[in-house]
């Protein structure tokens, strides 16, 4: 947990992406049950301002099965409307 995780933030337009700075956390800063902080960067060794980081841990199980249920409901919503419309064209 104490490897360092290094970050790049980039300015994107339609031209390139340029850095505007980069940073580093630990590992263990990212992987609580959630986190919300505020990282410093840099560019090219001068203060660049600060980003902020917020993770959310979820159980990938719970959150297959939500998601499964959800495209069941859309999956007979839409059925259902297509049934509607080919009974109305009747």
């Amino acid at each position: 947990m104490s490897q360092e995780v290094h970050f790049k933030v980039l300015e994107e337009d339609n031209f390139s992406n340029d850095v505007v700075g980069e940073g580093t956390c630990t590992l263990a800063d990212l992987c609580q049950a959630s986190t919300d902080q505020s990282y410093e960067i840099s560019f090219e060794g001068k203060s660049a301002g600060t980003i902020r980081l917020a993770t959310t841990f979820v159980n990938f199980h719970d959150a297959k099965a939500e998601e499964a249920e959800r495209l069941r409901i859309e999956a007979e919503s839409e059925a259902a409307i297509e049934a509607a419309r080919l009974e109305a064209e009747e």
